[in-house]
């Protein structure tokens, strides 16, 4: 019997939330218990694109959340001893 993905319950939030919340919460758990050591994120741009229009302030917002998930990110790979691009 297959078991539910931890994942599954982010089914109807939005993709940015999703995002921010499996990689500062969830993946890091993870991690330790599935000793995973393989992430692919696929087009993460695009979530940015979809969710900010093109007005400074949101701009800015965008580029702030960017660079906290991706150096969150970057954290992870070195603390769990993954490699990262």
């Amino acid at each position: 019997m297959n078991s539910p993905s931890p994942f599954a319950a982010f089914g109807n939030l939005p993709p940015l939330f999703n995002l921010h919340t499996l990689t500062f919460l969830h993946l890091p758990i993870t991690m330790i218990l599935a000793t995973m050591r393989l992430i692919v994120i696929d087009s993460i741009a695009a979530l940015f694109r979809s969710e900010f229009e093109n007005a400074h302030s949101d701009l800015k917002h965008r580029s702030s959340l960017f660079f906290k998930i991706s150096g969150n990110l970057k954290s992870l790979a070195r603390k769990f001893d993954c490699w990262w691009c």
